[in-house]
């Protein structure tokens, strides 16, 4: 996931992230990014798109959840 993740384009990432993992709406990832809620509703759309054949359940087995790195916190 991570992988998939760094091959999208910087704006998409950034705005996956916000949503999926920050849990902010469309409209507040609009306000933090400074961009349209229609741009954003068309990056995350873009941004599924790409990262959907990556997110099988297959791809998840052989993957130890220590080795995602986000940059966050441990």
């Amino acid at each position: 996931l991570v992988a998939a993740l760094r091959r999208l384009s910087e704006r998409q990432r950034h705005v996956a992230v916000l949503h999926y993992v920050c849990d902010l709406s469309v409209q507040q990832v609009a306000a933090e990014t400074g961009i349209a809620a229609g741009t954003v509703k068309s990056h995350l759309s873009r941004a599924r798109a790409a990262l959907a054949p990556h997110l099988d359940d297959a791809a998840f087995d052989d993957a130890p959840t220590s080795d995602l790195d986000l940059g966050g916190a441990p």
